[in-house]
Parts: C-alpha cells; sequence; structure tokens
C-alpha cells in the first residue's frame, strides 16, 4: 500500500460574468418607463397659453340645454311612438326619412362645431386668419355646374366643373347685408393668396343682386401641385361698405390677404359662414391659360435627389456593360431613345404597326445576336423592365 493516503478531494465549479448579447443594458431609461417619440415632441413644442392662443372673431354659438335638448328628443320620441300612421309606412317598407330636414337639424344644432373641426384640421384658420377663428354659425348651400356638384367641406371639385360662377344660397333676413369672398391659400410662392371672387353689398340673400369686386374664375391648380384648397367666406356687414380701392387693386393682381383685409374691416365686418372643396389639375386648366390669357400654363415637377452611385470606373467587374452604362446617362435621353423607337414603327391614322403575336418570344432571335442583346428584344418583346418603364 502506498505511504501516501489518497484524500478525497472536492471540485467546485467557477463560474465566471460573461456578457453576452441578449444581457446588455438597455441605454437610457427601461420601455416601461420612458416616452415615447409623441410625449418627447409635445414637450419640445410646448406654447405659452399666454401668448399662443386662438381668438373668437365670429358669432357666439347658441347656448342649448342638455336637460331641454333629451326632453325635446325624448317627447318627439313618445310621439312618434304613437303615431300610427309612421307604424304602418314602418310595417309595409314605405316610410322614408327626410334627409334634407335631418341636415337641417344638424346644421343647426351641431354644424357649426364639426364646420369649425374640419376646418381646423385642414388648416383654413390659420392660413386665412392667422391666430383667430369663428364658428360657421350661417350654413351656405353652394352648387357649381348648374346646381350638380355641390361644395361641402373639403370635398373634391375638378376645374372643369366650376369654370362658371356657382350659385349661393343662404339664409337671411331681407335688409342684412353680406361680403362673399372665395379665396386660395395654395398655389403661391410668396404666401399670399390668390383671389377667385368677391361679392359685397349682397342685401339678403340675393348674390345676384350684389355688387361684383372680383369677377369668378374657374379654380386654377397648376400641373404638379396636387390639391389645392378654395375657401368660401361668408362676412356680415354693418352697414354698405365702399371697396372701391380694393376694385382697383384686383383689377391689377388677383393677390389678396385675408387677414389684412379683415384686419382693415373688423369692425364693420364679421365672419358668418364658411365652405371649401380641394381641385386638382386637369385639361381645362391649359385651356383657360390658352385662350383667356394667351399663355402657357406653368407646371411643376419634383426635383428628385439623384440617385447616388459609385463612380465610374473603366473596368467594372461582373457587370453588364450595358446597364453599367446606362446607369451613368441621363434618363431623359434614354426615354428619348425609347420614344424615337416607338414613333418609327407608329402610323399617325392607323396607330401602333408592330404585329402582335400571341408568343412573341416563340419567333426566333438571328443567330448571332449577343446574348446581352437577345435578353433586351425578349424584354422588350415582352413589354417588360425598360420597355415597360419608357413606354
Amino acid at each position: 500500500m502506498s505511504a501516501f493516503k489518497l484524500a478525497r478531494v472536492s471540485f467546485r465549479p467557477l463560474y465566471l460574468p460573461s456578457r453576452s448579447k441578449s444581457s446588455r443594458t438597455t441605454l437610457g431609461a427601461p420601455p416601461d418607463k420612458a416616452r415615447c417619440l409623441s410625449e418627447k415632441l409635445k414637450d419640445l413644442s410646448v406654447e405659452d397659453p399666454a401668448v399662443h392662443y386662438k381668438v373668437n372673431i365670429g358669432y357666439a354659438l347658441k347656448k342649448l340645454s342638455r336637460k331641454d335638448t333629451v326632453a325635446e328628443h325624448v317627447k318627439l320620441l313618445k310621439e312618434n311612438k304613437k303615431n300610427k300612421d309612421l307604424e304602418l309606412l314602418a310595417r309595409n317598407n314605405q316610410l322614408v326619412i327626410p334627409i334634407n330636414e335631418v341636415d337641417e337639424v344638424n346644421s343647426d344644432i351641431m354644424g357649426p362645431v364639426h364646420c369649425r373641426a374640419i376646418a381646423e384640421h385642414y388648416g383654413v384658420y390659420q392660413h386665412l386668419f392667422g391666430d383667430a377663428y369663428f364658428h360657421p354659425v350661417v350654413n351656405m348651400e353652394i352648387l357649381y355646374a348648374d346646381e350638380t356638384v355641390p361644395v361641402f367641406r373639403g370635398n373634391v371639385v375638378k376645374p372643369a366643373e366650376a369654370t362658371k360662377q356657382p350659385s349661393v344660397r343662404f339664409q337671411s333676413k331681407p335688409d342684412d347685408l353680406w361680403t362673399l369672398v372665395m379665396t386660395t391659400p395654395d398655389g403661391t410662392s410668396n404666401d399670399v393668396e390668390r383671389i377667385h371672387w368677391m361679392v359685397a353689398n349682397i342685401k339678403g340673400s340675393d348674390v345676384a343682386c350684389g355688387e361684383e369686386i372680383c369677377q369668378h374664375i374657374q379654380p386654377l391648380p397648376f400641373e404638379g401641385l396636387g390639391y389645392l384648397r378654395y375657401i368660401f367666406v361668408l362676412y356680415k356687414q354693418e352697414g354698405k361698405i365702399d371697396y372701391a380701392d380694393l376694385a382697383k387693386q384686383l383689377l391689377t393682381t388677383r393677390f389678396f390677404s385675408t387677414q389684412k383685409f379683415y384686419a382693415k374691416r373688423e369692425d364693420v365686418l364679421t365672419p358668418a359662414g364658411l365652405a371649401f372643396f380641394t381641385s386638382t389639375w386637369d385639361s381645362s386648366v391649359n385651356d383657360y391659360y390658352h385662350t383667356a390669357l394667351k399663355q402657357d400654363p406653368p407646371v411643376f415637377e419634383y426635383d428628385f435627389p439623384d440617385h447616388y452611385y459609385k463612380k465610374q470606373v473603366w473596368f467594372p467587374l461582373k457587370q453588364p456593360f450595358n446597364l453599367y452604362l446606362d446607369r451613368y446617362r441621363d434618363e431623359k435621353e434614354i426615354a428619348k431613345e425609347y420614344l424615337i423607337k416607338k414613333l418609327k414603327k407608329t402610323d399617325p391614322f392607323k396607330g401602333d404597326l408592330r404585329p402582335k403575336y400571341p408568343f412573341p418570344n416563340a419567333i426566333p432571335i438571328p443567330e448571332g445576336t449577343p446574348a446581352w442583346l437577345a435578353n433586351e428584344i425578349k424584354k422588350e418583346r415582352l413589354g417588360r423592365a425598360r420597355a415597360a418603364d419608357y413606354s
């Protein structure tokens, strides 16, 4: 037996701290306590209520008692339930709801509040009156195109549908005087509006008998600008107003500022009605410029930033030479080549002279054609790739 005694040794594993990807600490506050982007932006754009506030320059809304409104509603429901004629019509599916009466009730009660909310969403008050607003307490009915195209609050009306002066109707006392202005804050580069129509000293609700300060012209949203807002504002006058100086100014230019116009006459004018629509370019805009102004309308294009490509080299490795060279050419030059190729096979009276086959690539390609050119021919026959981009 060995002189050395075997001692029992116990081994305890040693754990070394390791930092894995999943155990890394997050930067900043934990996700359950951190603020989202909208909360941070809200804190950065804090406005002082003593400085940044909106001023009501219009008429006050009717104060409606909820108790009286609910009582009237309950009373009407009870009367309708007792009405045997309504019950009989409903059973026979002959009951017709008077939509016009429903709209009138809605416009009187919640119409001004809803109209103001929509106008604020579209930025109407901000771009016309700055830090002021008003409740449209007077409901206007504006109809274009022989009273077939209405103007509500932001609906789309094409310029071709609004070439003629619209019909405007609203409720008024016989002796009240009004001013109606139609402007657009969009489409100008110097932050001013363009006036399209103005009628002043309207007695009662007869717009045709008012004094036309500025003749009506159709909406002129230029090509490339997108949707433009065209806004009708109805002002109530305290008395007859002389707009002779403004009429002379509008003879030479259509530029207008609603904020300055109202600030100069705020003692005798009060905004009471509002309606607006949006419009985008169509061919009638070009027709108006060619016939009325004897000039071409401006066309706007978005200036896209140039796509970044690596610097061109003499010997590009593993690159198709035709696509590589065209990458550094002007897009308009390539489009011109495809257009010339297309016009060579197009007759002005018969149209496209190229034969149409059910299986275009079944036609054999001439022998000796390079592989890259054969691929281009196949794509062009199928109308794919560049043939689709520049067709």
